[in-house]
């Protein structure tokens, strides 16, 4: 169950942006997969899709670190 609001934003945040580790992906799909969670998830969808258009690409160092980071696990 997803717990903490802030984390599954970012986790959310970080799959659309293709910045993601094997972890996090796992886990997000966890989450998708358990219906007791669709309302938070339509919620956060909402959330990073409104936020999605105020945000500042990440800086390909960014990009760089996050592949480095999801290619370890």
């Amino acid at each position: 169950m997803m717990k903490d609001t802030k984390t599954e934003k970012d986790k959310l945040h970080r799959y659309l942006d293709d910045l993601y580790t094997r972890e996090e992906a796992s886990q997000l799909l966890q989450s998708i997969k358990e219906a007791e969670n669709q309302d938070l998830l339509d919620e956060l969808a909402a959330e990073v899709w409104e936020e999605s258009g105020n945000l500042q690409p990440a800086t390909d160092l960014e990009r760089e670190k996050y592949k480095r980071e999801a290619r370890q696990y």
